[in-house]
């Protein structure tokens, strides 16, 4: 049976999570969203374990942590983005995978991925700057939206949030 998302080569575990074409863009495209693309898999990464290997040896501390949690991530979005394309005969779409990836990432950053929080933060040497204002209220705005997918949050309570900051 042929991969789904390219189909070039047989499915197989490792060519799903690295080897195929879609799949190396798909992680070029997330990992470039954190200043990691370098750690993308390259035509010659064919074990995905090997490649995660290599990847987490190459960053160290809370940022390992955080590859670490984007890889589980990726590679857990891949496989849902493959099922829907043998099951519910979806073409394989880069853009849908990388908002489905980037959704996940917010549920988990809510749920508490330290590692993950970390390499969505700014650093210090931009917490002067305006788009640090936007991180921190973006982030409080995706976690009451969450939030409120099960209690619906009175609208007018994120535009007082966002506009008036005590």
């Amino acid at each position: 049976r042929k991969c789904p998302l390219c189909d070039q080569e047989a499915e197989t575990l490792n060519h799903l999570l690295v080897a195929c074409v879609f799949s190396r863009v798909f992680w070029y495209k997330l990992l470039r969203r954190f200043g990691l693309h370098s750690l993308a898999p390259q035509p010659g990464n064919i074990f995905f374990l090997r490649w995660w290997e290599e990847a987490s040896e190459e960053v160290q501390g809370i940022t390992k942590k955080g590859l670490d949690s984007l890889i589980i991530l990726g590679a857990w979005t891949l496989w849902n983005h493959r099922n829907r394309c043998v099951f519910d005969h979806w073409s394989p779409n880069l853009s849908l995978i990388l908002k489905a990836a980037e959704d996940e990432r917010c549920r988990w950053e809510c749920a508490g991925a330290k590692g993950l929080i970390s390499l969505s933060a700014p650093s210090p040497s931009n917490w002067g700057s305006f788009s640090f204002f936007f991180f921190l209220y973006g982030s409080l705005l995706v976690c009451l939206c969450l939030a409120s997918v099960r209690r619906p949050l009175y609208p007018g309570l994120l535009w007082t949030l966002f506009l008036y900051p005590s």
